[in-house]
């Protein structure tokens, strides 16, 4: 018997919906304020002055029994200071002149002041645990991030990936907020290393959050399918903007076995359990998944903020029960 149309109500009523204040991922302070650092982006979209650094948040305690700092997976923290020192105009902003670094290379550069907020926003709430990150780098070369346990070898070539491509999101006239948060989400699960690729760098298997090494590919399916659900609710035309942006960053990790197949705004579900022997779980893409799936939580209302931890919470361990 076909179910009833209350039938059909009853189980879409029933489907779990993400809040930042039941996200256990975060701590009662972030779940309150509803992100970690708005106190930063509201100084900065105002232009006031921020000490160095001042976009990272402190480590703090897991339920694992360690503590855990945080990668800041699509603005990362010193695009905040250059920023904040911005020549603000109403239509065109400038980034400071700088003479080394990798900021040389963005030095005086001009964006549209009206998507700055957004994108400080969408780098909030982007955010994954420092003891489970392994970072995806060009070349298609891998390298564990600070505080993760495992070998940081290309890890500053990848927080350069990132920069260039929310300087390239932050630069575009016909960006708008939505599209800004889904590929925040896409570029974390890009830059998160998939399983496979995690294993082969030094130290793997001395991941800081060792619940993560057999969960690893199905918190990366976990994100997919709360990026492709934010993605799918968008108007075409910024599906389309979306995609563009996400195919540069994938062009840029310069790895041919990484794939975003039409109409999706990541790479296709992965196998999750070990192949082999490998000390992080997940295989290659999974041919035999008959569908993408749906996410665990679905998201129906929040800010930018809360759509951005929303699409990277499977990417940070409990801090509450």
């Amino acid at each position: 018997m076909n179910p009833t149309k209350k039938q059909k109500t009853s189980a879409t009523t029933h489907k779990v919906i993400y809040q930042p204040q039941t996200d256990l991922t975060l701590t009662k302070s972030q779940a309150k304020v509803g992100g970690f650092r708005p106190d930063v982006v509201s100084t900065v979209a105002k232009s006031g002055s921020i000490g160095k650094g001042a976009f990272r948040f402190a480590s703090n305690p897991t339920l694992g029994g360690f503590s855990s700092g945080y990668h800041e997976s699509f603005v990362v923290t010193d695009m905040t200071d250059k920023l904040a020192r911005r020549k603000k105009s109403a239509k065109s902003s400038q980034l400071p002149k700088e003479k080394s670094g990798y900021w040389k290379k963005q030095s005086g550069r001009t964006f549209p002041e009206a998507n700055l907020e957004s994108l400080l926003q969408v780098g909030d709430g982007a955010r994954t645990d420092t003891s489970r990150t392994i970072l995806s780098g060009p070349g298609g070369t891998f390298g564990g991030h600070t505080g993760s346990g495992v070998k940081t070898t290309h890890q500053s070539q990848a927080h350069d990936l990132l920069r260039d491509q929310s300087m390239r999101v932050l630069s575009d006239p016909l960006m708008t907020p939505d599209a800004m948060a889904v590929i925040g989400g896409a570029t974390t699960v890009f830059s998160m290393a998939p399983g496979e690729k995690a294993s082969k760098v030094s130290g793997a298997s001395k991941l800081k959050s060792k619940r993560a090494l057999k969960s690893w590919e199905k918190d990366r399916n976990e994100a997919k399918r709360r990026v492709q659900m934010l993605h799918d609710i968008l108007p075409a035309q910024q599906q389309a903007l979306v995609e563009k942006h996400v195919d540069l960053f994938v062009k840029d990790l310069g790895d041919s076995s990484r794939k975003r197949p039409k109409g999706r705004a990541t790479s296709p579900i992965r196998e999750v359990s070990q192949m082999k022997s490998n000390p992080v779980f997940g295989g290659d893409y999974d041919s035999s998944a008959k569908s993408f799936g749906d996410p665990s939580k679905v998201f129906s209302k929040g800010d930018l903020r809360a759509k951005s931890m929303y699409m990277t919470e499977s990417f940070r361990d409990p801090r509450r029960k």
